[in-house]
């Protein structure tokens, strides 16, 4: 390998390094590039990246150990070594390490997140550039990554010096601007100078130089001039070499510096120097103690390892034990800073008179513990103190802190601060959080500050100290701190003394007089920290439990305790710092021989529920999950009668079934049968590559070294379940079931080590994992859910009465702060009935009797719904929403829910709308009546032969017309149905099961291809034979042989090919078929793809609606279509009415319709009578009808039989005939 330069890649796991290696690589190859990159260890470059990796398990505050690795700059070879670290959003790492095969604990969100703030501290550590790849192609990062050798280079060198490794106050102060200015202005005019404080004729030994340099920077803007490598600032220029830094600001406890150089890797960071101040507003004392911003700087190291490991995010990268800070820069800084409060001390104890007195606001346990625990407070920030004359800021002056620093700052503070001629205090005050809804994101914010509140108290747990309260400074959008964060900002004290202080009161107390003490306090209190942190380090304590963290732990006994009275506004805020992980459960019920058997490590061990398996779903079917076991199918049985009972369950209980599912038509046979999801056994994967993935469950059945059981857990694969878990992914599983066999049935607690170690593992494109065998207590519940993707798979718990349903689902809810829940009620049809509130005790009662109780907030009390109005509410299911805060309670009960009488508490506008269920139960409610709907639903024979009758008007109807026949024919499809004792519900699980069974087996049921070769085309049996055979020949160039007497088959002949192929294929192959019909027979024929074609009058294809397509027409000049009469009948339509409607039987009930709507004959005068032929014949033998129509010819029919023509409706010379096709 010839001299070049490398490039070494720092970072998370799953930021693009190796992609980036390779990428430049292969560049490199192509064009005999000079670069390098790495990101391992290198035997051959001599680079041991591991060592430098190592670093994120290490601990700044360990000095002896972290400080000791340095970067080299060079190989032995000297070739130019550049350390970079990628960055990527941790979410976008995890879509893109989903579908690794090996995962482990390092890439959890936990671990990932951690480990970004421990890179992104490395990165300001030894000042290397930092590349957030997250919006970046892998193009544009190889671009950024290649830069920093091609076109920075001297940038990176000059950032390599600002790391906080060496970083230091001198070498701050040889890179300020002002400085620099200072070595080379000698003369100066200093009557220059504007806006001297209204003190500066009290102090004469000030460096007036220092005044003018400072005065001069502020009215000359620096503007550095590349091209001669100079900065110039009014009339000076400075050589432009390395870090420019410019005092941006300065407050009491620190100084903000920004490079001006205009380099790209520190334009977006601050480099802060920490004073050795401290400073008490409210008893107006400030002090310097030398080494303080030391103590400070271990202090905010401390606490920024506590935010690291719980994703909490600060504006700090790096603190050196100088007290340097390197931070990113925010430009927009609200004035306000944010208070938590869980004891009444300081602002709130010495502002509001006898507030510890108070046991409505404080315990009375004399601890002044806040009864609402901890809340939150806004103050605007203002200045520490104003000008009397002007009332601006003191220290908002620019030449401030040049006065202070010249005399010393305690010696400023009795001089100036207390002296009412200059300066007036005012301190920050307590501001309304509406005043600042447009200042900063509030609800984010507060969230941020209780996470943060509680995740320094649960480490203040771990070593016997407590946090009283806190001050906190962050962005507007409430995502990222910036103040410091360390003893200096709150308020701590030992659990066991709160007079052990280690806090700022000492310094409030004892003032100057205290330095000693404080430093003692604070230094002790950084050892007690620097300690535990080195004895709990993260990868070997909080990183293995990595699917909970410290902090929740603390506001679950926030929660838990019933001392306290925490508004429901602040419980729901610790909510959703706490997290609210959706919580479900799967209740199993394993069948065997037809009974409800339990399994104990894979062997059936006793029957429950007397046998009865109605029982033993009822018991259960309360759930909105069930998984039923055909036990018998699981050990190898065929045709078992589990498989029978549990499709029946299925149609009325949502249940998942497995067991026995050995074959494509098992799995269909359950699915199409309102199954939702079938458990399918490991072992196949042929199978389980071909049932749809949205209705499959996995099963995997697992002993204690996590290898595979197969074939009813008799047959040890020894293959890993990671192993196959990976292998199901491939062939597209999402949702998996792992039981643990030797836990399984023994109620004696789940394996959690294994379970964590498993899941971990397991990649995401598994979306949900069930988890069975072994669970037995709440905790362990509580422990699966703790996990995102688990769901708990559970029977033996119930069965066996170690749990109660009532404890599952209350374990499931997030009550409100009141220890309540609010629950729809709705019927069976879907209709709301109410709305009640349930608290632990109402849900227990309504579990076990299945009967709503409900808990009044007005009584205060449990109270069974109908307990005195006999309304009572039978429970069917109850399910929670998404957020486990709201219930919804299916009912079956058709009684009165409203306190008012009404069968809901809400005004509803007809109780019948709701849907076709509640419909038919109004409708059936009358079955027994001596009505219409009574007699119909009594005699349900005579409903289908309105249903027919019904049909034809919905196809005649005009569109205006549409709902009125359609609500005709449904209500007397759903007359039929009560009259068959058929329910909707019935009809609906029917279709719910049609609608989700897959077609997995192939079916010989096809209607035949249309792109067939065969024509086949529908032509009349016996009626006007003549007409279609000669349409045929002379039209379609077919020429059509019919036999004589009774055989029936009709041949055809192709005659004319020309004429043939306009209206058919032009293939020479193609084969021609006829078959004949009767005229009424072939709209269904063709609209059913039975045929290709017909031939016949329009009277007949257009009687239908439009399944069609016109190919050819001609008109017939022999025929016409009229309605008839008998011979002087007296035709008066216009005394027809609804009340005197003429029968009028039709074949052609589209064309009658239309040609009486034309007379503006409306529907509701007449009656049609849908016939299928001979309709003459109904006015012979019946005096019933007044009308009928019929085609007509010669007219012989009518003469014969004394009838006339009333009116023509397809005049002659106007009926056509005609090819007609599929509609496409």
């Amino acid at each position: 390998m010839g001299k070049c330069d490398i490039i070494c890649l720092l970072g998370n796991t799953g930021c693009g390094k190796s992609s980036v290696c390779e990428f430049i690589n292969s560049k490199s190859d192509n064009n005999d590039n000079t670069i390098i990159a790495i990101n391992r260890s290198s035997e051959e470059l001599k680079i041991d990246l591991s060592a430098i990796n190592k670093l994120i398990f290490e601990y700044t505050f360990d000095e002896e150990n972290f400080n000791t690795i340095k970067l080299l700059d060079q190989t032995a070879k000297e070739q130019q070594i550049y350390w970079i670290v990628l960055d990527c959003a941790v979410d976008t790492i995890l879509k893109r390490i989903q579908t690794k095969s090996a995962r482990g604990l390092f890439e959890t969100r936990k671990a990932l997140s951690y480990y970004q703030q421990r890179f992104r501290h490395l990165s300001a550590h030894f000042g290397l550039p930092f590349i957030d790849t997250t919006q970046l192609t892998l193009e544009q990062v190889c671009d950024e990554v290649s830069d920093v050798v091609k076109k920075y280079s001297e940038y990176y060198q000059q950032y390599r010096r600002m790391g906080t490794q060496t970083l230091n106050y001198a070498f701050i102060q040889q890179c300020d601007v002002e400085n620099k200015l200072y070595g080379i202005v000698n003369t100066y005019d200093f009557d220059l100078i504007t806006h001297l404080p209204e003190y500066a004729n009290e102090f004469d030994d000030i460096d007036k130089r220092k005044l003018f340099i400072k005065w001069y920077v502020n009215n000359n803007p620096l503007e550095i001039d590349h091209r001669r490598n100079i900065v110039k600032t009014g009339d000076y220029e400075l050589p432009a070499v390395g870090t420019l830094l410019r005092l941006v600001t300065e407050g009491e406890s620190k100084k903000v510096y920004k490079d001006i150089s205009g380099n790209p890797y520190t334009m977006n960071l601050a480099f802060i120097v920490l004073k050795s101040t401290i400073y008490s507003h409210s008893m107006q004392v400030t002090g310097e103690i030398s080494n303080l911003s030391s103590v400070r700087a271990c202090g905010s190291q401390l606490f920024l390892e506590m935010m690291w490991r719980n994703g909490l995010n600060h504006s700090y990268r790096s603190i050196n034990c100088n007290g340097i800070i390197v931070s990113n820069f925010i430009d927009e800084i609200p004035p306000v800073e944010i208070i938590v409060k869980r004891y009444c001390e300081g602002t709130d104890k010495n502002s509001f008179y006898d507030i510890l007195e108070n046991e409505e606001i404080v315990l009375s346990n004399q601890n002044g513990e806040y009864l609402c625990g901890p809340y939150i407070r806004f103050d605007w920030r203002n200045p520490n103190h104003i000008s009397p004359t002007t009332r601006k800021c003191l220290n908002r002056n620019p030449y401030y802190y040049i006065y202070e620093e010249a005399v010393g700052k305690e010696v400023f503070f009795k001089k100036i601060l207390t002296n009412k001629q200059y300066a007036l205090p005012v301190g920050d005050k307590n501001i309304t959080e509406d005043l600042l809804t447009h200042v900063m994101n509030i609800k984010r914010v507060k969230l941020s500050v209780l996470k943060m509140f509680m995740v320094i108290q649960s480490y203040f747990s771990r070593v016997n100290l407590v946090i009283k309260d806190v001050c906190f400074m962050l962005d507007n959008k409430g995502e990222q701190f910036w103040s410091e964060v360390n003893q200096d900002c709150m308020r701590i004290t030992a659990m066991d003394n709160s007079q052990n202080k280690f806090d700022k009161d000492i310094w409030r107390a004892g003032g100057l007089t205290s330095r000693e003490q404080i430093m003692k306090k604070w230094n002790d209190f950084n050892i007690i920290f620097t300690d535990y942190f080195m004895k709990n380090k993260f990868h070997e304590t909080e990183l293995l439990n990595y699917n909970t963290y410290y902090y929740t732990q603390e506001i679950n006994q926030l929660l838990e305790n019933n001392t306290l009275k925490i508004p429901l506004s602040s419980r729901e805020l610790w909510l959703d710092v706490r997290g609210k992980n959706q919580r479900r459960v799967l209740v199993t019920m394993d069948m065997y021989n037809g009974q409800p058997a339990l399994v104990k490590s894979s062997q059936v061990c006793e029957i429950h529920s007397d046998g009865n398996y109605w029982q033993a779903i009822e018991s259960i079917g309360i759930f909105p999950d069930i998984l039923i076991v055909d036990l018998n199918g699981a050990f190898g049985e065929t045709d078992t009668k589990n498989r029978e009972i549990i499709k029946k369950l299925a149609l009325k209980y949502p249940v998942h079934t497995g067991g026995g599912l050995r074959s494509l038509s098992d799995v269909e046979d359950v699915l199409k049968s309102n199954v939702r999801r079938c458990t399918v056994a490991s072992a196949d994967d042929e199978l389980i590559a071909k049932i749809p993935k949205d209705r499959l469950i996995v099963e995997l059945s697992i002993n204690e070294n996590n290898e595979v059981l197969i074939h009813g857990r008799k047959t040890n694969t020894h293959v890993n379940i990671i192993t196959k878990v990976n292998q199901l992914i491939e062939l597209g599983v999402t949702v998996i079931s792992i039981t643990f066999v030797n836990a399984e049935g023994h109620l004696s607690g789940i394996p959690r080590k294994q379970i964590q170690d498993l899941v971990v593992q397991i990649p995401k494109n598994i979306e949900k994992i069930y988890i069975a065998g072994g669970i037995s207590t709440m905790d362990d519940l509580e422990y699966l859910w703790s996990f995102d993707r688990i769901i708990p798979q559970l029977g033996s718990a119930i069965w066996k009465s170690k749990l109660t349903i009532g404890s599952i689902f209350n374990g499931m809810i997030n009550f409100d702060g009141n220890g309540i829940v609010s629950s729809i009620i709705q019927d069976l049809n879907g209709l709301v009935k109410g709305l009640c509130y349930m608290n632990r005790e109402s849900i227990e009662q309504t579990c076990k009797t299945r009967k709503l109780y409900r808990y009044s907030r007005k009584l205060r009390k449990v109270i069974m719904k109908g307990a005195t109005s006999g309304d009572v509410q039978h429970i069917v299911r109850i399910s929670l929403d998404c957020d486990m805060d709201a219930m919804l309670i299916i009912v079956d009960s058709q009684k009165s829910f409203c306190h008012a009488g009404k069968y809901s508490c809400f005004s509803l506008p007809t109780s019948i709308k709701a849907n076709l269920a509640t419909l038919a139960e109004h409708i059936k409610s009358r079955i027994n009546q001596d009505s219409y709907s009574g007699r119909i639903q009594r005699n349900p024979q005579l409903a289908l032969a309105k249903i027919m009758e019904e049909f034809w008007e919905v196809v005649v109807a005009p569109q205006d017309n549409q709902v009125s026949e359609c609500s005709d024919l449904l209500v007397h499809l759903i007359m039929y149905l009560n009259g068959n004792g058929i329910s909707i519900e019935d009809i609906f699980n029917e279709l719910h099961a049609r609608r989700w069974a897959p077609k997995l087996s192939v079916e010989n049921t096809k209607i035949p291809d249309e792109k067939s070769n065969e024509i086949i085309i529908c032509i009349s049996a016996s009626k006007y034979p003549d007409k279609t055979d000669e349409f045929a020949e002379e039209q379609l160039g077919i020429k059509i042989t019919r036999h004589s007497g009774r055989n029936l088959l009709v041949e055809g002949q192709i005659v004319d090919r020309n004429k043939f192929c306009k209206y058919f294929s032009h293939e020479e192959n193609i084969k021609l078929s006829l078959f004949i019909s009767r005229p009424q027979d072939m709209p269904w024929l063709l609209a059913s793809k039975r045929v290709t074609h017909v031939i016949t009058f329009e009277t007949v294809i257009k009687n239908y609606p439009k399944f069609y397509t016109v190919l050819h027409e001609i008109v017939d000049p022999t025929h016409f279509l009229a309605l008839v009469c008998r011979k002087g009948a007296c035709i008066e339509p216009e005394k027809w009415t609804a009340q005197n409607k003429p029968l009028i039987a039709s074949e052609h009930v589209h064309h009658v319709t239309r040609f009486l709507e034309q007379m503006d004959i409306k529907l509701d005068k007449y009656h049609l009578d849908k016939i299928t032929g001979s309709s003459e014949g109904f006015l012979v033998n019946t005096a019933k009808y007044l009308l009928a129509d019929t085609i007509v010819e010669t007219g012989r029919t009518l003469e014969e039989n004394n009838l006339e023509i009333w009116k023509i409706i397809i005049p002659k010379g106007q009926l056509r005939i005609g090819l007609y096709g599929y509609y496409n």
